[in-house]
């Protein structure tokens, strides 16, 4: 069964951002909270087990956190700045298992080709 968790309390995993700001995750078009499942996709969703609005493999997915470095623009994540914020975003594991965190980098690595 596929486990969503929402993303809050996350880092901005755009390359190069310097916004050390944790943020809540909301989908810029619909304003819909976002959540991050075990296969490495992304959707955002009015709830955790809702049908997904949009829905996307994370590499596709642009993030603009609101720092001027983004100059308005949403920056897709590579391989290393998203593994590190998500690594910096206690609250955002906590209730996660090891399997599950193996299984979601995995999946990464196989979109991001590592």
């Amino acid at each position: 069964m596929t486990e969503w968790v929402r993303l809050k309390q996350l880092k901005c995993p755009a390359p190069g951002c310097p916004s050390t700001k944790l943020v809540d995750w909301v989908c810029a078009k619909d304003k819909n909270n976002t959540y991050l499942n075990e296969n490495g996709e992304i959707k955002c969703a009015k709830s955790e087990n809702g049908e997904s609005v949009h829905l996307d493999d994370l590499c596709k997915w642009g993030w603009k956190c609101g720092d001027g470095f983004h100059e308005g623009q949403h920056i897709r994540a590579d391989f290393q700045s998203f593994t590190h914020a998500m690594s910096t975003a206690l609250t955002f594991s906590d209730s996660r298992s090891a399997l599950w965190i193996s299984k979601l980098i995995l999946a990464l690595g196989r979109q991001y080709r590592r």
